[in-house]
Formats: C-alpha cells, sequence, structure tokens
C-alpha cells in the first residue's frame, strides 16, 4: 500500500513539474519580448543618428576641391527630432548663441566649484559670494536663451519637429539647471 502511495506521488510530480515548465515557458519568452522592447526604445531614444552610420561612404573623400574648415564650435549639434510642422517657426538660435551659453556655464561652473572649496575652508560669507557670481552668470544665460527655450516648450509640449540647435539648447538647458540648484544650495542669490 505504501508503494502505490508513492507511485502515485511521483507520477503527479512529474506532471507537476511539466506543468512547471510549460508555465515557465510564456514568461520567458515574455522576459525576451520585454528586453527587446526596453532595448528598440533606448536604441530610438538615446539621440538617432551620430554620423558614424553613414550610407554614402565617407564623407572626407567624396569633395572634389577642399572646402575652408570652419573652427570647430564648443557645442555638439547632432541631429533633430521628428514631429509635426511647427504653427510658427523657430526663434533664430545660432551656433555662436549655443558657444556662449556653453562659455557662461562653463564659468558659472569654475566660479561655483572656487565658491565650494572656500565652503570647505570654512569661509562661509566668501563661498556665497562665489555662489552669487555664479548666480549672475546663470542669469545671463536665462536672459541669452529666454525666447527659444519659450519656443522650444512649446514645441515639445505639442510634439512639434524641432532643429537641431534646439536639441543641443536643451541638453545645455539640463546642465544649467542642475548647476543652478547646485549654486542655490549652496546659498548664491
Amino acid at each position: 500500500m505504501a508503494s502505490r502511495s508513492s507511485s502515485r506521488r511521483r507520477a503527479g510530480g512529474r506532471s507537476s513539474s511539466r506543468s512547471q515548465q510549460n508555465n515557465q515557458m510564456p514568461m520567458i519568452i515574455g522576459g525576451f519580448v520585454l528586453l527587446a522592447v526596453i532595448l528598440i526604445v533606448w536604441a530610438i531614444s538615446s539621440g538617432g543618428d551620430d554620423g558614424t552610420s553613414g550610407t554614402g561612404g565617407s564623407r572626407e573623400a567624396s569633395p572634389v576641391t577642399k572646402q575652408p574648415q570652419k573652427p570647430r564650435s564648443n557645442v555638439a549639434v547632432s541631429g533633430g527630432k521628428s514631429g509635426q510642422t511647427p504653427d510658427r517657426p523657430a526663434p533664430a538660435l545660432t551656433q555662436d548663441m549655443l558657444n556662449k551659453m556653453s562659455d557662461l556655464l562653463a564659468q558659472a561652473k569654475s566660479i561655483s566649484d572656487s565658491g565650494f572649496k572656500l565652503l570647505k575652508e570654512g569661509k562661509n560669507m566668501e563661498a556665497r559670494t562665489r555662489q552669487s557670481e555664479a548666480k549672475v552668470k546663470i542669469d545671463e544665460i536665462k536672459k541669452l536663451i529666454e525666447e527659444p527655450s519659450l519656443w522650444y516648450e512649446e514645441a515639445d509640449m505639442d510634439g512639434w519637429s524641432i532643429p537641431p540647435e534646439y536639441v543641443a539648447l536643451n541638453r545645455l538647458y539640463s546642465k544649467m539647471s542642475t548647476l543652478q540648484k547646485t549654486i542655490r544650495m549652496q546659498g548664491g542669490k
């Protein structure tokens, strides 16, 4: 009698094992599908074309005559963002404006870092003064890009196509916002 009940348990155990394997299979497949979807979304949102995947061959070898080389800018401008046609045109945003914003941001960062060193040394009033100087640079940036940033905000909310310069502006603006928070937290007014 004991042998029958143990054999029944084994048989039941085997079928239970198979049903668990069958139940795990859709979960495993679902996991792979989810992973693939995440990778696709990440690839799409990571910035698109960086200029290396060319279908037209090498760009340097194609021109017959040498064109004068422009000085490299400080701010990298990559592809824009596709979307609907904007209701109104984007305000002028030149490479010079982006470079100036980048330079002011670097100056503000340098001033803020020196203020942080003063704070570590216990020189609180001098540190606050340096942070206030850094905030002045941040305010200059905001004044410089006030109109373009308003247009970008509207374009982003309404799903408009965005020019490449505005994508670069958004990256710089993100860095500026982080620095502005740091300056504010360290006493900059």
